[in-house]
């Protein structure tokens, strides 16, 4: 997810910059903002996730899913989707 971010992301920093009342002060916004939705949020629903559910997971998430549901199924093909994309960027 994070590398569709950067190349979608980028065209987004561009007309938010040419629209700002003082753009001199952008990037001292848009710095700490990137870094709180693109580390801190994760991170800490990681870590709440963790302390909820740590012992009762599995080392694979999508191991841990009730088999035979619709929205397991859906979230595997998701997962497999992400995992497919990311490895196109990669390489």
């Amino acid at each position: 997810a994070q590398f569709i971010n950067v190349f979608e992301g980028g065209q987004n920093v561009i007309n938010l910059y040419s629209e700002a009342q003082r753009p001199q002060d952008f990037l001292k916004i848009l710095f700490p903002g990137i870094f709180i939705m693109n580390y801190i949020v994760p991170l800490g629903a990681g870590y709440a996730s963790y302390f909820a559910f740590g012992h009762a997971t599995k080392a694979c998430i999508l191991y841990s899913l009730p088999a035979g549901e619709l929205l397991s199924s859906i979230a595997s093909l998701f997962f497999i989707l992400s995992i497919m994309g990311s490895y196109v960027l990669l390489s």
